[in-house]
């Protein structure tokens, strides 16, 4: 694995920004993060420790990076990525929600999912990322740039929400509508009548201008730490309000 293992490392040298290194020589190992980690409090286990998983990445880095780590590995803790190393780096990166309780409780203002969204990269480009998530992250991207082919369905799943919105609040005149020029505010839900019918119902009992949005707000590439494809489907819903002309856009998550 030797030379697929250089090729993966200079993707995370790649990932790996002048800020984000400097949260990985920041961090003192201090254990303020992992002490308010609800996953580590939960299982004691280090790999969900922050620290920890700022230390893998550090390490890995060192191995390709540094002329100490190539020449004496052992002696300065660098670590290759091995078959058996990389499951190790794949499990600390995605055993994370990502929640950066540790990022509000260090000391030194460090954001450990910072570096940690770059070895989530790696580990995708490695085939290491955890498959469902993966392949639910290529379909909301195939999604976002091919909208017009789920557009009439899309309309027919509302039309059948607006009714039922009408039954509910007693109002036949209480709409969902998609595609409202025009409209103040576009609201981007989460796929799923959940999200869509609580906000109609306070959006159409406030007069409100709105419109909803054809895109889901759940932008899994970011999950993954693939920065660029989470761009391209932000960048549709940014599309969507321009060309709506919306003043404000309102995401759930």
């Amino acid at each position: 694995m030797t030379d697929k293992a250089e090729e993966l490392a200079s993707v995370l040298e790649k990932r790996l920004t002048r800020q984000a290194f400097y949260h990985l020589d920041t961090c003192t190992r201090c254990s303020a993060c992992t002490e308010r980690c609800h996953m580590y409090f939960e299982t004691k286990a280090p790999i969900h420790s922050p620290a920890y998983k700022l230390a893998l990445l550090r390490r890995v880095h060192r191995r390709y990076y540094t002329l100490a780590g190539k020449v004496l590995p052992r002696l300065v803790k660098a670590m290759a990525l091995s078959e058996e190393n990389f499951k190790e780096v794949a499990g600390a990166m995605f055993e994370c929600t990502g929640c950066r309780r540790c990022t509000v409780h260090c000391p030194f203002g460090i954001d450990p999912f910072w570096p940690v969204s770059a070895g989530r990269f790696l580990c995708k480009t490695g085939e290491k990322a955890p498959e469902v998530l993966t392949m639910i992250a290529q379909v909301g991207v195939e999604k976002a740039l091919n909208i017009s082919q789920y557009e009439d369905l899309y309309l027919e799943q509302i039309k059948t929400l607006e009714m039922q919105l009408r039954s509910e609040m007693g109002n036949p005149k209480a709409s969902i509508p998609v595609k409202n020029h025009g409209a103040d505010m576009l609201y981007v839900p989460i796929a799923g009548a959940h999200t869509i019918m609580p906000a109609a119902k306070i959006f159409s009992a406030a007069a409100e201008s709105w419109s909803l949005s054809q895109f889901d707000a759940a932008n899994y590439s970011y999950f993954l730490g693939d920065i660029e494809k989470a761009k391209a489907l932000a960048g549709q819903i940014i599309k969507e309000a321009e060309t709506l002309g919306a003043k404000t856009v309102v995401m759930t998550e």
